[in-house]
Parts: structure tokens; C-alpha cells; sequence
């Protein structure tokens, strides 16, 4: 994988902080004060939390690596019932094998 004779193709299912408590937990979040944990971040958590604050982690949700180039073409949105469907192709541009994950 190192030298390039195989295509990783994956994505990071998290992000990953520059630093320890980059997000800045408070006791009340994490651990906890008496067994108890109070969850006032709501729904910023993870890369929302970034999102949100304009925080650049480490690592974002969804980053990968890919020893190849892949062009994307022929976007076409239909709606189904109240849900979008999105449809478009993707070519890999270079010899190496690859997959794109999304």
C-alpha cells in the first residue's frame, strides 16, 4: 500500500482532533460529575462540532486516501416521494485499480 501497488479506498467514519480535548469538553460533558454526564453540545457533535465552530480537526469525517483521480460527470437529481435521489458517474482516470467510497 505504501509504495502505491495497492489503492486503499476508504474513508474515515470519524474526525479526528489536532489535539487532546480540541473540542473542549467540560467535566459535566465528559466524564461526568456523580455519574452523570450532561449532553449540552446536543447535536454538535463530531464533525458538526467543527462544522459549527469553524474548527479545523486533524483529520474530517470522510477523508481517504487514493493512489488514483477519479472525474465525476452526469449529476441528475428526481425526487420520489419526499426524497431526493442522486445519480452520476464516476470514472477512474489512471491504470491503478481503484474504488471510490462514499
Amino acid at each position: 500500500m505504501l509504495s502505491g501497488d495497492y489503492n486503499p479506498s476508504g474513508r474515515l467514519p470519524i474526525t479526528i482532533p489536532k489535539f487532546d480535548n480540541q473540542i473542549n469538553f467540560t467535566k459535566q460533558q465528559y466524564p461526568g460529575v456523580n455519574l452523570t454526564a450532561v449532553y449540552s453540545e446536543k447535536l454538535e457533535v463530531g464533525y458538526r462540532y467543527f462544522n459549527a465552530r469553524n474548527v479545523h480537526p486533524l483529520f474530517r469525517f470522510g477523508e481517504g486516501l487514493s493512489y488514483t483521480t477519479f472525474k465525476y460527470s452526469n449529476l441528475k437529481f428526481s425526487k420520489i416521494g419526499s426524497q431526493y435521489l442522486a445519480r452520476f458517474s464516476v470514472e477512474n482516470l489512471q491504470q491503478l485499480k481503484g474504488a471510490e467510497v462514499s
